[in-house]
């Protein structure tokens, strides 16, 4: 909040939709809070912002419509080499060396495999804003501002503890369904 346009509310607004996930998939408070700041600083309303990041997560943990292997094609892989989903922070700059060199149309078609057809603009703001979110990122790690604190005492609330369950559900159905 110190640093960026985005208020406290909002960045908490839009982490309670997406960081339980976020957190499973090994990103960090602080990166999640980035991103949040950044798509907020870009225009985008607290709720979409936080359905775009949850959506994200989701598409890439499920891979909804072989997303895995459209960002196989170029060079971006979605799980490490212990078959786990590598984390946002990671996918996100992988995407970051790639996207500049990218023609128009692939950089659409990997927004919508990452985010969907609902959402890719999001993606967009956030490969184009790439920059913004590692600069947010590393004053929240390098402790030049409180934000971190907050999330922290958010963290702990019943209502987000509830809705990192609820995720932890999803994927253990997803993880389900895709043996069958």
């Amino acid at each position: 909040e110190n640093r960026s346009a985005a208020t406290m509310s909002q960045i908490t607004h839009v982490m309670n939709q997406f960081a339980s996930s976020g957190k499973l998939a090994g990103d960090s408070t602080a990166y999640m809070a980035a991103m949040s700041a950044t798509l907020i600083e870009a225009g985008e309303e607290q709720g979409k912002a936080g359905r775009a990041l949850k959506m994200m997560y989701a598409r890439l943990g499920a891979n909804t419509g072989n997303n895995a292997e459209v960002l196989k094609r170029y060079g971006i892989e979605v799980k490490g080499a212990n078959g786990q989903l590598r984390s946002m922070e990671d996918i996100l700059n992988d995407v970051a060396m790639r996207y500049g060199n990218l023609k128009d149309a692939d950089k659409l078609a990997l927004a919508q495999a990452i985010a969907g057809n609902d959402h890719y603009v999001r993606a967009i703001k956030l490969f184009e804003n790439h920059r913004r979110v590692i600069k947010l990122d590393a004053q929240a790690v390098g402790e030049l501002d409180t934000a971190q604190e907050e999330l922290n005492k958010k963290m702990a609330d019943v209502s987000f503890q509830l809705k990192e369950q609820e995720a932890r559900l999803v994927n253990a159905k997803a993880a389900v369904g895709a043996v069958f």
